[in-house]
């Protein structure tokens, strides 16, 4: 089925056509998280965005990584990297601490 769109599905350069997107893998439900508020400039750049490590392995619960080789790639290549830049503590710095509401 998904042959006949004429590229690969997992192929991260291409865009969905939304209007070939297969009928029956049926439709994505919005789930709402939290909100993110952007209110102020970083008062230190240092500690607010050169310490911050962004992971696409941190996932909220129920969320699971997709089947894109780049994005299973970057899963395993993105704590490496930030523990060799930022150090073996980098999860504990306070940007990488969880926060909500």
């Amino acid at each position: 089925m998904c042959g006949s769109l004429g590229y690969g599905i997992l192929d991260m350069t291409k865009c969905w056509d939304m209007g070939t997107y297969p009928a029956d893998l049926g439709t994505i439900q919005v789930r709402i998280f939290g909100k993110l508020t952007l209110n102020r400039n970083p008062q230190n750049h240092f500690s607010e965005i050169e310490q911050a490590a962004f992971s696409p392995s941190q996932l909220f619960p129920g969320i699971e990584p997709s089947e894109d080789p780049m994005l299973q790639a970057r899963a395993l290549a993105y704590p490496d990297a930030q523990s060799y830049k930022l150090g073996s503590n980098y999860r504990q710095t306070s940007q990488q601490i969880e926060r909500s509401e």
